[in-house]
Parts: structure tokens; C-alpha cells; sequence
């Protein structure tokens, strides 16, 4: 049986980063524009964790594409997954996404809300499908 368990998580990097030159287009509702990158840190045994990183960007270079403001979010979850061989990389990558994204979705929320903005920004929920691979490298 194949079982994986997030034991932890934790934010490496929260930025928030307003856009003093925004210029809002009338009659134009601005679309989010979100960016997802994932890497994996595998360890040997099943009994030692693996590691789960994901960056999540929203509104990527918001002054050169008019955006209000850029966030980049950039968490690790700890995981423990009970299987042998690739398939540990598999589960990590399909089913740590998953349990992780709720996380860095309520983080980018509450950054928003932090900066006291007009509008909320609330992510729809992520896709990991979307994410980008990043090669994995062995836990030390």
C-alpha cells in the first residue's frame, strides 16, 4: 500500500510587492495571472522524508505587464511516503501538490488582505497538472 503523509510545512519566502504605476483599464476586468513551479528533494529510504517545494507566482512582473502587484510565494512541505522505488517521486509530486496548495492559497490570501487593497484576490483552486518539474535532487 502506498501512503504518503505531510508531517510539516513551511513558508521559505512570502513577497508582496505593490505596483505604484498600475494604470487600471476601464471596462476591463483584470484577469489573475498565476505562475507554478514545483522541485523535489527525494531521500533514500522510505523512512527518511522528502521534501516538497512549490513557488507560486501571481501577477509575474507587474510593472512591465500592468499588473497592481506581484507575490511570490515559496513553501516546503515535509513529507513521509510508504512506497518503494519512482513511485515515491510519483506520489510526491501528484498527491504532496495537492495536500500542500491549500496552504500557499490561504497565504496569498491573507497577504492581499494584509495590504489592505480595495478588491480581495482569492486563487481559485490550483491545478497541479500546471506545474512546471524541476529535476529532483537527493536529500544529503
Amino acid at each position: 500500500m502506498n501512503e504518503i503523509r505531510l508531517a510539516d510545512f513551511r513558508a521559505e519566502s512570502l513577497q508582496f510587492d505593490m505596483n505604484h504605476h498600475f494604470q487600471p483599464k476601464k471596462d476591463e476586468n483584470l484577469q489573475l495571472s498565476i505562475k507554478l513551479d514545483q522541485r523535489v528533494r527525494m531521500s533514500s529510504t522510505p523512512q527518511e522524508p522528502v521534501f516538497l517545494n512549490i513557488r507560486v507566482t501571481v501577477f509575474d512582473d507587474a510593472e512591465s505587464n500592468n499588473y497592481p502587484f506581484e507575490i511570490i510565494a515559496d513553501v516546503t512541505g515535509v513529507f513521509f511516503i510508504e512506497a518503494e522505488g519512482s513511485d515515491r517521486e510519483a506520489i510526491l509530486r501528484d498527491n504532496g501538490m495537492v495536500m500542500l496548495l491549500p496552504y500557499v492559497r490561504a497565504m496569498i490570501s491573507q497577504l492581499v488582505s494584509l495590504a489592505n487593497l480595495p478588491t480581495p484576490v482569492i486563487l481559485p483552486p490550483l491545478d497541479p497538472s500546471q506545474m512546471q518539474p524541476v529535476e529532483p535532487t537527493q536529500a544529503q
